[in-house]
């Protein structure tokens, strides 16, 4: 999610895959003290977290065996305790529970229970408070985003929370920004399909935006690549000619990966597919120089991609 979250992003082992991972930033809330004058410490792993993963909070108290209570606070609401945990060694604790919402935060000394038992105790100590935002998560489904242009395209998934009526938008990177594809409202437990015809070879990252609701701020979530394919009648070289020089530049060994052609820019990337093998590669030298071929593949292009002699593949440009 691009906003205030900070995320780590995988890569997908297939291009096209639709993929999505929660980073972690870690921010320590400033330290308290309890009415012996020793320090309670907060820290929030992460202060914005996808709807329906859960807080991760660390810090420690005055000795080891002390209760302690995680508290959330609704904008305008009231504390309400999360859970209850006790401290291990030397104080430290380690509490982890999902938000209902975004809101503060705070540890306070002693158990829920206790306080509910005895309504005279005086207020519990507590850390600093900390606000974590909750933003929407996106749940991949299925998805059909390797396709021949002019064929139907699929991408399926669900907006979290479940909530029907939620605004949603299908958008691909371009050159000049993300560009949208369509525009869809979510179906009961937050479903959505977007399905779409594109006309021209393409290959671009897929994103989703989901607005805001009560519980959950608006997200935007990268879901994979795009790969609309046209067909190119293609050849490979390689043996014999190893060690030679490249059009773009370097040297072709037996384990170059890439293109060679006439006319595109060198550096162009091309997705290339041949039955269920997929592969991204760059323009690395010029040719091929016989009629009718579009693509020379090198020899380790070739072979990733289970390719044999001359033929036809598909590609994205």
């Amino acid at each position: 999610m691009r906003r205030s979250m900070l995320r780590a992003r995988r890569a997908c082992a297939v291009p096209g895959a639709l993929c999505f991972a929660i980073g972690l930033a870690e921010a320590p809330a400033t330290a308290q003290s309890d009415t012996q004058g020793n320090a309670i410490t907060m820290n929030v792993r992460d202060r914005s977290v996808a709807y329906g993963h859960s807080v991760v909070v660390t810090g420690r108290v005055s000795s080891a065996g002390a209760g302690v209570t995680l508290q959330y606070r609704p904008p305008g609401g009231q504390w309400r305790s999360l859970l209850d945990g006790t401290a291990g060694a030397h104080g430290r604790y380690h509490l982890v529970a999902p938000l209902p919402a975004g809101g503060d935060l705070r540890v306070v000394a002693g158990s829920a229970g206790v306080w509910a038992a005895n309504a005279d105790a005086p207020a519990p100590a507590g850390s600093a408070i900390a606000h974590v935002a909750v933003a929407a998560d996106i749940v991949p489904g299925r998805s059909r985003v390797n396709v021949l242009a002019g064929r139907r395209a699929l991408v399926q998934g669900t907006v979290r929370p479940g909530v029907a009526g939620e605004r949603v938008t299908l958008q691909r990177r371009s050159a000049h920004g993300w560009q949208t594809l369509a525009r869809r409202t979510t179906r009961a437990a937050g479903r959505f399909t977007f399905r779409f015809r594109p006309r021209r070879p393409v290959s671009a990252v897929l994103r989703i935006r989901a607005a805001g609701t009560a519980e959950a701020s608006a997200t935007r979530e990268r879901v994979g690549r795009l790969n609309v394919y046209r067909r190119a009648f293609v050849s490979w070289y390689g043996p014999g000619l190893f060690g030679g020089r490249l059009g773009c530049g370097g040297t072709l060994t037996p384990g170059t990966l890439g293109v060679a052609n006439k006319s595109l820019p060198c550096g162009t990337r091309v997705t290339l597919r041949n039955g269920d093998h997929i592969l991204r590669v760059r323009v690395v030298d010029r040719g091929p120089y016989v009629a009718g071929r579009e693509f020379d593949l090198t020899s380790a292009t070739k072979d990733r991609l289970g390719f044999g002699g001359v033929g036809p593949i598909m590609v994205t440009v």
